[in-house]
């Protein structure tokens, strides 16, 4: 139960600009009000509609770091690797049924389906489960990531 004391010294000290911390702190200390907790003055701050301060505590350091110029515009992004060109053997599948497919031949999907599936069954490129031809058609390389500024740059100067 919050007692008028309580009440005028937290406000008092809310105004005079003390973290809810420090007024649950002297509450005890003052024994005003026994096992109060700085969510309790908080609770009781905004019950009583005590939102604004008339100092701000602690003041603000004036700010006194410079920002650096840029120095210029960053050069234009690489270009894009191109994609590795199928070797001719590739373009035409072996036609293999699955059962008859080994370990390090390409497993994608050339004709039918479900059992009837027939399958590259060329040898698959280091680390994966198809030929390079079928991997180059199935895998997206990844993109160069865009920068922040070339991206607001692009939108400058365009009327809206």
């Amino acid at each position: 139960m919050w007692t008028d004391d309580a009440i005028a010294m937290l406000r008092q000290m809310w105004l005079d600009g003390f973290s809810a911390t420090q007024i649950s702190g002297a509450l005890k200390a003052a024994r005003l009000k026994a096992g109060v907790t700085r969510n309790a003055v908080i609770g009781k701050i905004h019950r009583l509609g005590l939102t604004g301060r008339t100092t701000q505590w602690p003041p603000l350091a004036k700010q006194t770091t410079v920002c650096q110029p840029r120095r210029g515009r960053p050069g234009p992004l690489p270009a894009p690797a191109p994609k590795p060109q199928p070797t001719p053997d590739a373009l035409q599948p072996l036609n293999t049924p699955l059962i008859d497919l080994r370990f390090g031949q390409c497993r994608a999907i050339v004709a039918g389906t479900g059992a009837d599936a027939l399958f590259c069954g060329h040898d698959v490129a280091k680390g994966s489960s198809w030929c390079a031809h079928h991997r180059s058609r199935y895998i997206e390389p990844p993109q160069p990531k865009k920068r922040k500024g070339a991206a607001l740059a692009a939108g400058r100067g365009q009327g809206a």
